[in-house]
């Protein structure tokens, strides 16, 4: 079985990855009427599990937009990236500002 280790790129680059590995299979079982290998299929899913871990935390380049459209000290604007990634990896606002208390 080949291995499939994600590499240290955007997690957009691993669905791309996982979306062509799908696609190129797809198309060479087409017209043979064949089924996807499972360690293709482990291969595809281990690249989107690695991309999902990676899109809910904040990269250099986040961090520094966050900085330049507000006034936070680093710290405050990996924490707002944060916030705002996870909002909308799940679709749904902070219940409360992080320094505020319940």
């Amino acid at each position: 079985m080949t291995e499939v280790t994600p590499l240290v790129q955007p997690p957009v680059e691993d669905i791309r990855n996982a979306a062509m590995i799908a696609e190129s299979w797809a198309l060479l079982n087409e017209d043979r009427g064949e089924r996807i290998p499972a360690e293709t299929l482990w291969d595809i899913a281990r690249l989107l599990r690695h991309a999902l871990a990676q899109l809910g935390e904040p990269n250099e380049a986040a961090i520094q937009a966050a900085r330049l459209w507000f006034p936070l000290l680093p710290n405050e604007a990996r924490d707002c990236v944060a916030a705002i990634l996870d909002a909308q990896l799940r679709g749904a606002a902070p219940p409360q500002h992080p320094h505020e208390g319940p």
